[in-house]
């Protein structure tokens, strides 16, 4: 069976009919596939997912205050207080 039809099958099976959003991990390739087998449906990153990424791109001793910025502006009600909460 294919993967196409796998969630396909799978999504059926289970009642689901209309998806409308999708929340994983960063793995590669599951957004493009979202994308193409539910084109309604948003995709968002998995903050957890996100959070832990940040370390890979930041300095052992910036960690602290990077991941703080980051949950401030995770905390944020709308988009553009999302920077301020940063600063």
């Amino acid at each position: 069976m294919g993967r196409k039809r796998c969630w396909t099958t799978v999504s059926l099976q289970r009642g689901i009919t209309d998806i409308q959003l999708f929340i994983a991990d960063g793995m590669v390739g599951l957004q493009g596939a979202i994308e193409r087998n539910y084109p309604q449906a948003k995709f968002q990153r998995c903050w957890v997912h996100l959070e832990r990424n940040l370390y890979g791109y930041v300095r052992k001793a910036d960690r602290g205050d990077v991941v703080g910025e980051f949950k401030e502006i995770r905390k944020a009600k709308d988009l553009p207080r999302g920077p301020s909460k940063a600063q």
